[in-house]
């Protein structure tokens, strides 16, 4: 059944990003007409935005659907651990500097440069903690990625100094469609699908996900991945 239902999802997440696509193409073809007046681009910047909004989330509940039906790993190669970081950090930083949020990283001394592990669920892994992390932050605040070493994991730490979150809700929030306000007013967009994805690809590369957090006082998301001896290549 839960695999009918991915395929399911995957399948309608196709035909709906057709339409969409096109709908946002023309939106911005409306937004580039100078004989367009100006109230009425600004009523396509909304329906551009938000139909970027709604293509986002069908991705993930396409990329959602893809992680479960895939039992192995896949995409394997090796992986500069501070470049990922560092693409991470620059694709967020005109989010961050809109809300003048510094962003930074550090690595423990003597962890290898260069691991084997799958590349693009990294980034996207932590390109999800770092999206999340910014935009539960108010501005002036900060938000870090941490790497150290744990026995054989390689431990990854996403930090921020945001609006926290009550430590009852510290496991729902992996969830999925979990949202700690549901209300049609809440503040903070999002679908409560991005801690699902990537508890679900973290688990399927041997790790774990984990959460400490205190209501206004920030959070810090960890993940582990395996960091065998014959996995690590350089130093």
């Amino acid at each position: 059944a839960s695999r009918a239902k991915s395929t399911f999802m995957a399948n309608i997440s196709h035909e709906l990003r057709t339409p969409l696509t096109s709908i946002i193409g023309f939106g911005n073809l409306i937004m580039g007409n100078q004989k367009i007046p100006e109230t009425v681009k600004a009523q396509s910047r909304i329906v551009v935005e938000q139909g970027k909004n709604l293509l986002n989330l069908i991705n993930d509940i396409l990329e959602l659907a893809d992680t479960e039906r895939s039992t192995s790993p896949q995409g394997l190669n090796k992986v500069i651990i501070a470049n990922s970081i560092k693409t991470v950090l620059k694709r967020e930083k005109e989010h961050a500097d809109k809300k003048n949020i510094a962003l930074s990283y550090g690595m423990e001394p003597d962890l290898p440069k260069v691991i084997v592990a799958d590349e693009l669920k990294i980034t996207k892994i932590l390109g999800m903690l770092v999206n999340n992390a910014i935009k539960f932050t108010d501005p002036g605040g900060s938000v870090k990625v941490f790497v150290s070493r744990k026995e054989m994991m390689l431990l990854f730490e996403v930090n921020d100094t945001g609006i926290g979150i009550d430590e009852k809700d510290t496991h729902a929030i992996f969830e999925r469609f979990h949202q700690l306000d549901d209300s049609s007013t809440r503040k903070y967009e999002g679908a409560g699908m991005g801690l699902t994805l990537a508890r679900l690809m973290i688990k399927g590369m041997g790790g774990s996900i984990w959460l400490k957090s205190s209501l206004g006082e920030g959070s810090s998301f960890y993940f582990s991945l395996p960091m065998q001896e014959e996995l690590t290549l350089g130093g």
